[in-house]
């Protein structure tokens, strides 16, 4: 059965887009009036505007986060350093393979020092650390979602756990870079039975939006601040 399989493992990845984007495509065309007739008041673009800075809050968190792994791994980089290096390659996790980033950060790595990596305890602080990123993510979701449509306080851990499944399913099964649709696709199923379908829609597309302005701002405020003060 391996041997069969071993073949077609390259192809996966194009027949889990090519399904993923025939989902997305089929629900806006079923949705795009409901889509279309959602409209964003002034309070909500201040929810947008939260939603921004509570992501790119989580990306720089994750850097920080990173620096604690290397540490860990009895590498003697900064923190700081962690998160310039974490925020100038996070972005390129949308080129094709999704792997540019982690060749991006064990470039950086193996540049600075030549060391042997090993670990001495579980790393806790940093699984730790992982969890506070997702949480923050999560609520940059949930800001997004207030820019498009009111919630009842029962509704937020359902929301919660929909986005948790979905951003893990993102970054686990191959396909799109980044989990680009992946994530869209199994938030909208997730959800569908309880939201409205073009709501549902509207926020996930507008929640990747504020996820790549977060993460090219990241990445453009790391490269400003190492040309200004250099790596520490």
């Amino acid at each position: 059965m391996k041997q069969i399989l071993l073949p077609l493992k390259p192809y996966l990845r194009w027949v889990i887009l090519g399904g993923t984007v025939f989902f997305l495509a089929t629900a806006l065309k079923d949705h795009w009036q409901e889509v279309a007739a959602i409209r964003i008041a002034g309070s909500g673009w201040a929810s947008l505007a939260i939603a921004l800075l509570i992501t790119l809050l989580a990306h720089t968190w994750a850097g920080w986060v990173w620096s604690w792994i290397l540490q860990a791994l009895q590498q003697p980089f900064g923190n700081w350093w962690g998160v310039q290096v974490y925020l100038k390659t996070n972005i390129a996790k949308y080129l094709p393979g999704n792997v540019w980033q982690y060749y991006g950060r064990i470039w950086a790595i193996t540049l600075t020092e030549d060391s042997a990596f090993w670990i001495e305890h579980y790393p806790l602080l940093p699984l730790l650390g992982e969890v506070g990123f997702l949480g923050l993510r999560g609520t940059g979701f949930l800001f997004t979602w207030l820019a498009i449509s009111p919630l009842n306080p029962d509704q937020i851990p359902q929301l919660y756990t929909a986005f948790s499944f979905a951003w893990l399913l993102g970054l686990l099964i191959p396909g799109a870079p980044g989990g680009l649709g992946m994530f869209e696709a199994t938030a909208i199923a997730l959800l569908d039975r309880y939201f409205s379908a073009g709501v549902i829609l509207s926020v996930v597309a507008l929640f990747r939006l504020v996820s790549i302005l977060a993460e090219a701002t990241g990445a453009g405020l790391a490269t400003l601040s190492e040309r200004r003060w250099g790596q520490k």
